[in-house]
């Protein structure tokens, strides 16, 4: 009996060590993001709303957004982050929060991916805005979403006003 009893204590011992380093492993495979905060950008952590874009666009792009047009042209990520400090970097699981649908379901190919902080959370109103932080747009050649090493982005650039509202000889602002 005592030897039934070893026999199968020894094969659930084996059992766990090969069924959750094979679990663990298949985790790791999913895609996920690394986005650092670049020490040059900001010297005080930062918050927002952390988007992640990634597109099949073959058309080499400065920046990457949604189209109304057609929205499963790319797909989007987000995470809400809090005190992201220089120099650091968040991981971002982008099956969380995502559309068209879970980015580890995308199709491998080859794709354009490029991260967005939205500091003042207005992104979904008004697109990017003065102020927000974002990533180069960087390839990822060969892709595989659903079996990936991570992808590491960095925010490295401060969004300017576009269309800075200034006194002229003619226009005066008035604030109130």
């Amino acid at each position: 009996m005592k030897i039934v009893y070893r026999s199968v204590g020894l094969l659930l011992l084996i059992a766990a060590f090969v069924v959750v380093p094979t679990r663990v492993a298949a985790e790791k495979q999913k895609l996920r993001f690394t986005v650092a905060l670049s020490p040059t950008l900001s010297s005080e952590p930062v918050s927002g709303r952390l988007i992640v874009f990634m597109t099949k666009s073959s058309e080499p792009l400065q920046v990457i957004e949604p189209s109304l047009f057609d929205l499963g042209k790319v797909w989007v990520a987000a995470k809400e982050v809090r005190n992201l400090t220089p120099g650091k970097s968040i991981e971002l699981d982008p099956d969380d929060i995502a559309s068209p649908a879970p980015l580890s379901t995308a199709p491998a190919g080859d794709y354009q991916l490029m991260a967005l902080l939205d500091v003042n959370h207005s992104y979904s109103y008004s697109d990017m805005g003065e102020g927000d932080l974002r990533s180069e747009v960087i390839s990822a050649r060969g892709l595989t979403p659903s079996e990936s090493d991570p992808v590491q982005l960095t925010l490295t650039k401060r969004v300017a006003d576009e269309h800075p509202i200034s006194d002229t000889e003619t226009t005066k602002l008035i604030t109130f």
